[in-house]
């Protein structure tokens, strides 16, 4: 939005993007205070005649007991799924996003906001991963590197090989 929109001062030069986005801005305000004054009129309605039938005034509480008791059962359904969630968010790689897309965006935001440098840029990986409590497993020289390096060694320590160097620095 531009800034005339958002301080609340109407500037000349609106784009029509703006000036749209004042209208709904204003337009959802009457709306959303005309649908609370019709509903609570409604509600006033119901009250009144239920207050004179008493057979009404049972049948609304019995809906009533009814809808608070799935309102419940939908609350700790959904508290369940939650705990459950985050248990799978650990494993999932997509964690607590909604969609692929979602979380693309916030990897995409996160890498750009690294520094360049290889080496900085897994220190902080590093720093936030013991921050949250993520276990690394630590680069070791396998075992295997070390024996083709000692190989390696041992076929340029072999005299033929060493003398071919040897007269070839001359």
């Amino acid at each position: 939005m531009d800034k005339g929109v958002a301080d609340g001062r109407v500037s000349k030069h609106l784009s029509d993007a703006a000036r749209a986005a004042r209208y709904r801005l204003k337009n959802k305000e009457k709306v959303n205070a005309r649908n609370r004054d019709r509903m609570r009129n409604v509600r006033e309605a119901e009250k009144g005649k239920r207050q004179d039938n008493a057979a009404l005034q049972q049948e609304y509480r019995k809906k009533e007991r009814v809808r608070k008791m799935l309102y419940r059962q939908k609350k700790a359904a959904s508290c369940a799924t939650a705990t459950t969630e985050s248990n799978l968010s650990v494993t999932s790689p997509l964690g607590t996003f909604k969609t692929p897309q979602s979380f693309g965006k916030a990897f995409k935001r996160s890498a750009a906001a690294l520094p360049a440098s290889p080496r900085k840029k897994k220190a902080i990986i590093v720093k936030l991963a013991s921050i949250e409590g993520i276990k690394l497993l630590k680069e070791q020289k396998k075992k295997q590197d070390c024996e083709l390096q000692a190989k390696i060694k041992t076929f340029f320590c072999k005299t033929r090989y060493s003398i071919h160097l040897s007269w070839a620095e001359r």
